[in-house]
């Protein structure tokens, strides 16, 4: 686990979890739904075609509480080279 929240999985592989808030788009204004849909373009766009990646989305409930504790590694004193 480096110190930006990246995970090495091996080899090329890297996992990173974020959080976003809820948006609904249904009610946004035409402006606010331009700026979204032309954010998410610019994202999607800053994969190069030799990059895989993929993207996961859960879009449930959930006890925060319970998931950080699910997920949780302890802080290990490790050596990086």
């Amino acid at each position: 686990m480096r110190q930006d929240g990246i995970c090495a999985a091996g080899g090329n592989y890297y996992t990173k979890q974020i959080e976003f808030l809820d948006i609904n788009y249904q009610l946004a204004q035409n402006e606010d739904k331009n700026i979204i849909f032309e954010n998410w373009c610019d994202f999607l766009n800053y994969f190069d075609a030799s990059i895989r990646f993929q993207l996961s989305f859960l879009n449930q409930k959930a006890d925060m509480e319970k998931f950080k504790k699910s997920i949780e590694i302890p802080e290990q004193d490790v050596w990086v080279l």
